[in-house]
């Protein structure tokens, strides 16, 4: 559970899910689609939501972090590819300043500067 309260816009969730979708083969249900911004665009959001692409690997969405990282055992060079590619596009999205929800409905910018580490199993 995220216990810091924070969630992201739905613009901004819409916008994580695409690039899950573009970038890793994330579901193209319109029902996980909505379940997932929903939740990140909620109070309730979550620090990490785990999903399955297409091709067979599975990723998790961290939050705040805004980054994604491979829970698979044995990823192919390929798929190592495609979380790369995934976090290149969130980390677009941090630099300019999201907008992040606190719990007295205040917006905060934040933005990080530092090297995100991609962790793989």
């Amino acid at each position: 559970m995220n216990t810091d309260k924070r969630a992201l816009t739905r613009r901004q969730a819409e916008a994580v899910w695409q690039i899950l979708v573009d970038c890793c083969g994330a579901s193209r249900n319109a029902a996980d689609r909505e379940g997932f911004v929903q939740i990140m665009s909620s109070r309730a959001a979550v620090a990490e939501w785990r999903f399955d692409a297409s091709c067979g690997f599975s990723a998790v969405f961290r939050f705040p972090d805004m980054s994604l990282v491979n829970v698979s055992e044995q990823p192919t060079n390929k798929w190592v590819a495609m979380v790369v590619r995934a976090n290149t596009e969130l980390r677009y999205m941090v630099p300019a300043g999201i907008e992040l929800l606190e719990p007295a409905g205040v917006r905060t910018a934040v933005a990080r500067a530092d090297d995100m580490a991609l962790a793989f199993a």
